[in-house]
């Protein structure tokens, strides 16, 4: 990518997470979860970063996981956190401290996350 690009895209993407979060964007158009890590990542220093977070069981696990997690495939960030400004307030960072967990519920619904605990691993 080159230099002119490269900032146009930046652009294109803080306006779209700016109107977004004023909620002048349907929620369709949330950004992908690339755009996020352009700030927060990349992946792998986010999930070191959150590797001591506690769930609500009390296991000590990064929620920044692969889904299915023997893939590659990053979920989108929007599945747990709401999308913010450039920059984020105070609020916004409590927010993001503070993940709607549901969306790993899915899977793990027992509410843990050691696996094979209710029925065999498949």
């Amino acid at each position: 990518m080159n230099t002119q690009s490269g900032t146009v895209g930046r652009r294109a993407l803080l306006l779209a997470m700016l109107l977004l979060a004023g909620g002048l964007l349907p929620a369709q158009t949330a950004p992908a979860a690339d755009a996020c890590l352009a700030c927060h990542g990349p992946f792998g220093k986010l999930v070191a970063t959150t590797s001591d977070y506690v769930w609500k069981s009390g296991e000590v696990q990064s929620p920044h996981r692969f889904v299915p997690h023997a893939s590659k495939a990053i979920a989108e960030c929007t599945y747990c956190h709401k999308p913010h400004p450039v920059p984020p307030s105070a609020s916004d960072i409590a927010a993001m401290r503070n993940p709607d967990p549901a969306y790993c519920y899915e899977c793990h619904h027992v509410k843990n996350f050691t696996c094979g605990t209710c029925h065999p691993i498949e």
